[in-house]
């Protein structure tokens, strides 16, 4: 692959932290690529569990919710992991990942506020009658 097709890496957090993480994923990151899993599969599966979360937190099932979007957060941890070891980091890869996790965070709020106005709605429409 190009050079110029490659993401940038140089933003990296490399502290104890990031460390600490890559020891625990990377065997998992290593597994899910000798199964044939691409960063990709794994952007698009923390996209729909988040819309999953959104849907549970809307019908107000908080808990179900919260570890739809638990689910989705280590996709998305995994994502970028899975390409760095396999080499198939891509700007357009990069780009992909960014605006699905923007439009999953969207749909995760607009769950979360529609459900805080549908339970707040009937009690708010009978104080103005």
């Amino acid at each position: 692959m190009p050079a110029s097709e490659r993401a940038p890496t140089g933003a990296r957090v490399q502290g104890p932290p990031a460390r600490g993480r890559a020891r625990v994923l990377d065997p998992v990151a290593r597994g899910l690529c000798g199964l044939g899993v691409r960063a990709d599969h794994l952007t698009v599966s923390g996209l729909v569990l988040s819309l999953l979360a959104a849907y549970a937190f809307f019908d107000a099932h908080s808990r179900l919710g919260a570890t739809f979007l638990l689910l989705a957060g280590l996709c998305d941890i995994l994502d970028g992991q899975v390409a760095r070891a396999t080499g198939g980091e891509t700007r357009f890869g990069a780009f992909f990942d960014s605006t699905l996790d923007r439009v999953a965070e969207g749909f995760v709020l607009i769950g979360i506020s529609g459900s805080t106005s549908a339970t707040c709605w009937p009690s708010c429409s009978s104080r103005s009658a």
